[in-house]
């Protein structure tokens, strides 16, 4: 008998199955490089070399991860050898030493890596950490020490027995039984219970009979390939951790991917941000790692998160979510990879320059996870809606005797997002392009010119509030009047810099381009999608050469520039 491939059916559809799927992957590596496939019930490992018990002798005899040693008081048993195990006391000590050699070499004005060489904590101090605040520890170690006890042969044997139950859907017998913990199974973190259950304490254990030892035994391998936690909380109580589900990739494709997102700084002190800053890394880190053949969503289908909040002495789950990825445009060139790195990355930096503790930009965060949670044109919208409300906060912004300088979308970018959507074409229309160009020239390419000391048109302040306000509005005829007002003034501004002679400032929006945009507007049951994409559109910029500091935008005008800048903070939610 020969097993090429092992059904694994999703049992509670959370991040469970991913690390039962993950687990078994990693199990069978040394046979080859497995692949894991997403299916309508589960996942699916297709084994490169088909599984015979004699190749079950080639897969080491450990659990995958280490026996932890949670306290100084605990001892591990002789049966586990020092090298096996993970002395979190030891550990704990030598990470909180690198983080304070850390505090002080920043203050000092250090460099932050030759303080610090040599001092790095453990690569898996996080996963052993969460591991012991999530009580993990006592299930883990009982199959650490199941597995150590047996003998090559026993291992072989049990190997080949369990694995070939899994492929012919059959229940396995192991030497070993588990206890259920929240962190791998978090629907058993209230119990299977009755509804009003009698004589049942809290240290009851009829939950555990429920339990398959031999999948719990790969959940707690899978752990160890595909986590990512963040602290949260003013105190860092709260604990959440992000889990990628596979779509169609290799196990060691995904285990360097998750490892590389494990290790990426993504500051954010709310689950909002943190949430939005890791799906963005990872689309990244995916079109990186496949060498950029393929979208994001090709390889990994979206994201698990589960919250643990802190009940005082103890951590409960209290949130189980799921995020997509970003699905914008097909990966055919080098080109249209470049493109969907250069999207990302402005995604990333606008989100993580945004400040939590104001609240309409903790509204716009918010926002832009809605979009991440939703699909299709709900999703669109809410991206076009953040990113319109983004470009008013940048224009108030501006304002400011210390302004921050929040960088603009790029035109580009947004032009190849909306290409492969249904308003591909609307983008396109003349008319809307002019109305969108007046709308730049007026607000944040005027502000950019007054900075630079520039001769500008008038700033518009209240042009783009207006119309994302009168968007929302019942009918067409608020949100078209106020766009018709805006070009009646627009064009007698024009007019005047023109009789004045300026160099600048002199275009005008025609009657032939007004005629179609609103016949454009005709098209649509009301305003709210085509004020949302126009007020986007409107405060992206236009690409620049590194040295310009304002940029040609054609028709008499110029769109001044703003220097990208990124926000260098530290990552503190993960200390």
């Amino acid at each position: 008998m020969q097993i090429q491939r092992i059904d694994l059916a999703r049992t509670a559809d959370n991040h469970g199955d991913v690390f039962a799927a993950l687990g078994l992957a990693s199990l069978v590596r040394p046979l080859g490089e497995p692949e894991i496939r997403e299916t309508p019930t589960g996942f699916r490992v297709v084994l490169r070399t088909p599984l015979t018990r004699d190749l079950c002798a080639l897969i080491a005899r450990d659990a995958g991860y280490l026996y932890l040693r949670a306290n100084e008081k605990s001892k591990p048993p002789a049966s586990i050898p020092p090298s096996l195990v993970f002395d979190y006391p030891k550990e704990k000590e030598r990470n909180d030493r690198y983080r304070q050699t850390r505090q002080d070499a920043r203050k000092a004005g250090l460099d932050l890596k030759e303080a610090t060489a040599g001092m790095e904590p453990h690569r898996d101090f996080d996963l052993y950490q969460t591991l012991n605040t999530l009580q993990g520890d006592g299930a883990t170690n009982k199959v650490a020490e199941a597995i150590a006890g047996l003998s090559d042969e026993e291992w072989t044997d049990l190997l080949w027995k369990s694995l070939s139950a899994l492929a012919g859907d059959a229940d396995s017998t192991v030497p070993w039984k588990v206890d259920l913990v929240q962190l791998f199974t978090p629907q058993a973190a209230k119990g299977f219970a009755r509804l009003k259950p009698d004589s049942t304490g809290r240290g009851d254990k009829t939950k555990d009979n429920w339990s398959e030892p031999f999948i719990e035994s790969l959940r707690f391998r899978g752990f160890f390939v595909g986590a990512r936690r963040f602290f949260l909380g003013a105190k860092g109580e709260h604990l959440r951790m992000v889990v990628p589900i596979p779509k169609q990739l290799s196990v060691t494709n995904y285990k360097t991917v998750v490892e590389k997102l494990r290790s990426s700084p993504l500051v954010g002190s709310t689950a909002s941000k943190t949430d939005c800053l890791a799906v963005l890394k990872l689309a990244q880190l995916l079109i990186q790692q496949s060498d950029k053949i393929s979208i994001p969503g090709d390889l990994v289908s979206g994201m698990m998160i589960a919250h643990y909040q802190s009940m005082g002495q103890s951590k409960a789950i209290s949130s189980l979510e799921q995020l997509s990825l970003p699905d914008w445009f097909p990966i055919r060139s080098e080109a249209d990879a470049d493109l969907w790195l250069g999207a990302l990355e402005e995604h990333f930096s606008i989100i993580r320059s945004l400040n939590e503790q104001y609240s309409d930009e903790l509204g716009l965060i918010r926002q832009y996870r809605r979009y991440l949670e939703a699909r299709g044109a709900r999703g669109l919208m809410e991206l076009l809606s953040f990113m319109s409300s983004y470009g008013i906060l940048v224009l108030r912004e501006r304002t400011k005797t210390q302004p921050r300088k929040l960088k603009q979308f790029r035109t580009d970018f947004f032009e190849a997002i909306m290409k492969s959507t249904s308003y591909a074409d609307t983008l396109e229309n003349p008319g809307f392009r002019a109305v969108a160009l007046a709308l730049r020239r007026a607000t944040v390419s005027a502000q950019s010119l007054k900075r630079n000391g520039k001769n500008h048109r008038e700033i518009r302040y209240d042009i783009l509030p207006e119309l994302h306000r009168k968007r929302q509005l019942p009918g067409k005829e608020p949100f078209l009047e106020a766009v018709t007002e805006f070009i009646a003034s627009y064009n007698a501004e024009s007019a005047k810099r023109l009789e004045a002679k300026k160099d600048t400032g002199t275009g005008r929006v025609d009657e032939t381009d007004l005629l179609d945009f609103v016949r454009l507007l005709d098209t649509h049951k009301d305003a709210s999608l085509l004020g949302a994409l126009l007020c986007a559109y409107a405060t992206c910029r236009q690409p620049k050469d590194p040295e310009d500091t304002v940029a040609s935008s054609g028709d008499g005008e110029t769109d001044g520039i703003e220097t990208d800048t990124s926000n260098s903070q530290e990552e503190t939610n993960d200390e």
